[in-house]
């Protein structure tokens, strides 16, 4: 990772955090890099920020007003942000943002609130089933199918989309749960990372390449709990998923 296009992206993204009154932290390996060694990580590959989900709308409009030249390369299912599901969506389904600057990944890690925790989700990579699940139930939702963007012509969705306007409205309704309730169930192995929710009541601020960032509070006992104690050993084959301390089962009742 390039570190001065990396101190470049971390800048624009943060002033228009800032510009947007959006309250987010750096986190994950960026965070550790800042406080262990007051640089990035020379062998990772991305830059890490949290925020929580009840603002990943003003965070997607903000990240639309990024330069030219940064682009929003990954976000799951990004046609529900106009298809009237972004609520379901956002509290069952794991949402991912993702801002690529000359070839450098910036990550937002989405966190909700449940009960005394923040809750981060990853979930499994799609299959073909759930692909096509969610095809249906955003083409079956989307007021302008037009713009929905699939492998399938405009054409097809268009079809689709009629066929099921012209359903009765308590058999829409049916089939629309159904598709809902497979859906959720498809997603109960998600990943999930469970921190307690005070790190993030009131962030400190970091001095980071010349700039100010909040970070969780107090860092480094935060880092302790994602890291463990050794946290401030490097360890180059660190795999998160598997090494995060904060992992959980994805049981939470969330009906």
């Amino acid at each position: 990772m390039n570190e001065d296009n990396a101190k470049f992206m971390l800048e624009e993204v943060r002033k228009i955090l800032i510009s947007n009154s959006i309250k987010y932290w750096l986190d994950c390996g960026t965070l550790l890099g800042a406080v262990r060694d007051n640089k990035f990580i020379p062998w990772d590959s991305d830059i890490d920020i949290g925020v929580f989900l009840e603002d990943f709308l003003d965070v997607y409009n903000a990240f639309n007003k990024l330069p030219s030249d940064f682009q929003i390369k990954k976000i799951s299912n990004i046609s529900l942000i106009n298809s009237g599901l972004l609520k379901y969506y956002l509290k069952h389904i794991f949402v991912d943002l993702k801002v690529v600057y000359k070839g450098i990944d910036l990550n937002v890690g989405f966190y909700s609130s449940n009960r005394n925790f923040a809750i981060k989700k990853i979930n499994k990579q799609k299959g073909f089933f759930e692909k096509i699940l969610d095809y249906f139930i955003i083409v079956f939702t989307y007021e302008n199918v037009v713009e929905v963007k699939s492998i399938l012509p405009t054409s097809i969705n268009i079809i689709f989309n009629n066929f099921f306007k012209s359903i009765p409205i308590n058999f829409k309704h049916k089939i629309i749960n159904t598709l809902l309730k497979m859906h959720k169930n498809i997603y109960r192995d998600n990943l999930c990372f469970s921190v307690p929710m005070h790190f993030f009541e009131k962030l400190s601020m970091i001095n980071f390449y010349k700039m100010k960032f909040p970070v969780p509070s107090p860092v480094e006992k935060y880092l302790e709990y994602r890291y463990g104690k050794g946290w401030k050993i490097p360890k180059k084959d660190y795999v998160y998923f598997k090494e995060d301390q904060s992992i959980i089962k994805d049981d939470l009742d969330q009906n």
